[in-house]
């Protein structure tokens, strides 16, 4: 058998030989006949088939580099299944589109010839999600686009990294940018839009837009907008928290949602008719000021169980209708007291902050005592009484009592709020008038004064009298 090997490994070799030789003159002896046209038409015909298999990979995901479009990588989504979930990430000195039900690559090429990122999904009843990972460093100048594909419920997650910007700029109902340090992520057709990068976070609501910022039931914070913006912005890790407002754009911070933040939330509106509405239940120990500069709303406002508030430039601050009235005797005598009641109603619908009532005391009465069921009073020609704050459908009473001097009295009551007060009166006052009836005092005739001499006549005939009356007796 050893002697058979060499043999039967030689006769192998001069087969394969022969084969080639025979190959070789059969091409030469095939081009021969090949006539310049015939070599163009072949050409033309490879060159299609290059061409085919670069539009096959743009349409399914591949790297290309050295395409049409240098310098762009890009995967489309298969409509073969009904989800297509990748992740878009940088991994040493390549950036990859990752398949993330096969852990596959499905896309990717050298990171410093890569400077934009296409990905586009389904239409129809098809699910897909990008996830961005910015963990590695990912930066691309030219930004990403992201097309979810209509219909479906397609979703954008950008997560890794710390210390990095957010800006969320949304432009209508799906569609939108967000900024993430120098990478611009462009979308368009989808639902919710994930942010977990540690770092600081900016909301930009356009004009008409507005949004509710709340809790999204698994303990994160969440911006929902509403009008013609997409449905949700759900975030976590920020460092801080800044919501712009743009024209008449409303913003809702919901009482929910101060459990899921633990940094300061910054509101600051820009243009005309912006409103800002703060849901205030639940908070302690609130300090609610609020100062108004020729119509913009400013302030810092603090609780003892929630992160603190700041916000200027905002119009119209919690609108609530706020209404006073006063109710009195018609009639007390003079000298007496007078004892009124004060009441403050808040018919909301939010509830009003720094509310306060002022009193000016009638000049022909004194003050003897204001005391209010909430908050303080002070003053003594001006009764001011700061109530703090009164929720929607809420209520809040003064005891006012003063003394009359005389005449008749008339006094009012005016109620305003730091918040917005949208009653027509927004100082609603009331009035009570008290007519002062004359008390009746017994008509007292003095007795006139008698000399020394008229006192001796007077007794000694009183002792005349009296013996007169004794004899008679016992006569």
């Amino acid at each position: 058998m050893r002697t058979s090997q060499p043999s039967a490994c030689l006769s192998r070799l001069r087969k394969r030989r022969a084969m080639s030789t025979w190959s070789g003159a059969r091409i030469r002896e095939l081009t021969r006949h090949i006539t310049p046209s015939a070599g163009l038409m072949w050409f033309a015909l490879l060159a299609a088939l290059i061409g085919v298999a670069f539009a096959a990979a743009d349409r399914y995901g591949t790297n290309l580099e050295g395409s049409a479009t240098p310098g762009v990588l890009m995967y489309v989504a298969s409509p073969a299944t009904k989800e297509t979930r990748v992740t878009l990430r940088r991994q040493a000195d390549r950036i990859l589109i990752i398949d993330d039900f096969t852990h596959t690559i499905v896309a990717g090429g050298r990171a410093d010839r890569i400077k934009r990122v296409i990905v586009r999904g389904v239409d129809g009843d098809h699910n897909d999600t990008l996830t961005v990972d910015f963990s590695g460093r990912l930066c691309l100048p030219g930004g990403i686009d992201f097309d979810g594909g209509t219909a479906g419920f397609d979703t954008l997650r950008i997560v890794g990294g710390s210390g990095t910007d957010s800006r969320h700029i949304p432009t209508n109902r799906s569609d939108g940018v967000v900024e993430v340090g120098a990478t611009e992520i462009r979308y368009r057709n989808l639902e919710p839009v994930l942010d977990t990068i540690a770092g600081p976070l900016t909301i930009n609501v356009a004009a008409g837009v507005g949004g509710t910022l709340q809790d999204n039931g698994s303990g994160r914070a969440q911006f929902v907008f509403t009008g013609n913006a997409f449905e949700s912005l759900t975030f976590a890790n920020k460092s801080s928290l800044t919501i712009n407002i743009a024209g008449s754009a409303t913003v809702t911070l919901a009482a929910s949602v101060w459990a899921d933040l633990t940094v300061a939330v910054t509101v600051n509106g820009t243009g005309s008719g912006n409103t800002l509405l703060v849901d205030l239940t639940g908070a302690t120990s609130p300090s609610l000021p609020v100062t108004n500069t020729s119509g913009n709303l400013s302030g810092a406002w603090t609780f003892g169980n929630r992160p603190n508030l700041t916000f200027s430039g905002i119009q119209s601050l919690n609108p609530a209708s706020l209404s006073v009235s006063k109710t009195g005797p018609s009639s007390v005598p003079l000298g007496s007291n007078i004892s009124y009641t004060i009441t403050v109603n808040n018919a909301g619908p939010n509830s009003a902050a720094g509310v306060t009532v002022t009193d000016p005391i009638p000049p022909n009465t004194t003050l003897v005592s204001a005391t209010p069921s909430q908050g303080s009073c002070s003053g003594t020609a001006t009764v001011n009484c700061s109530l703090g704050l009164i929720g929607s459908g809420g209520s809040a009473t003064i005891a006012l009592v003063l003394s009359v001097n005389s005449g008749a009295v008339t006094n009012t009551a005016a109620v305003m709020a730091a918040t917005t007060d949208t009653n027509a009166n927004n100082s609603s006052t009331s009035s009570a008038a008290v007519n002062i009836s004359a008390v009746c005092t017994p008509v007292v005739t003095p007795v006139p004064a008698l000399s020394t001499w008229s006192l001796v006549v007077f007794a000694a005939l009183l002792a005349g009298y009296g013996v007169i009356s004794r004899r008679r007796a016992t006569g």
